[in-house]
């Protein structure tokens, strides 16, 4: 489903939304400076691939795009709150900006699929583990941030087989999807760990 949503970020928001774990409060922020890069990333390589895909696959795929678009936008709103609470996670932000342009500018497209359908997994992953752990991450948190992180993660669950079917149509190369999911989770877990530290210090 394609929603059609915009947040309204308080411009006092606390970047500790969740008080009670603070910790995680820095991690998700930490995943939010990806998804401006992340997600445009993604829609460049899947576009690329449309005139591949059967009809059926077309259709699903272009709801899967706006849904990911609608994402990117939404996060890069709340990025500037925790830009400015936090200026040195700027250049997390900028690592990221460079790594996801050099890879939509380098890359064949059959990586860039791969890549995108083992970034899917992993977010598919993180959703259900959130899912699992909502109650001692979630308790009495801020609701609009986490409403962002929760409406996020549910439609990645929604479209959680798009990239994957994206990647068998065009490629299906076990081997690259596989090597391109570990890749992309080095690439996740780099930066939120980086800019985990960089707010913890601050």
């Amino acid at each position: 489903t394609v929603r059609r949503i915009a947040f309204e970020f308080p411009a006092d928001l606390e970047p500790i939304w969740s008080p009670r774990t603070p910790e995680f409060s820095h991690a998700a922020n930490s995943v939010s400076l990806i998804m401006p890069f992340a997600e445009p990333y993604f829609v460049k390589s899947t576009r690329a691939a449309l005139p591949q895909l059967p009809p059926d696959l077309q259709a699903r795929t272009a709801d899967y795009l706006r849904q990911e678009l609608a994402h990117q936008a939404q996060h890069r709103r709340f990025n500037d709150l925790v830009l400015a609470r936090y200026p040195r996670t700027r250049r997390v932000e900028d690592w990221m900006r460079r790594t996801y342009g050099w890879l939509g500018r380098t890359r064949s497209l059959k990586f860039n699929l791969a890549f995108a359908a083992g970034s899917e997994t992993i977010a598919y992953s993180l959703a259900r583990w959130t899912e699992k752990h909502l109650g001692s991450l979630f308790s009495g948190a801020d609701p609009v941030p986490a409403t962002l992180f929760l409406w996020h993660l549910a439609e990645e669950v929604e479209h959680k087989s798009v990239g994957h079917d994206l990647w068998v149509a065009v490629d299906g190369n076990r081997r690259r999807y596989v090597g391109n999911a570990l890749l992309a989770a080095c690439v996740v877990l780099s930066a939120v760990v980086a800019g985990t530290l960089v707010q913890l210090w601050s």
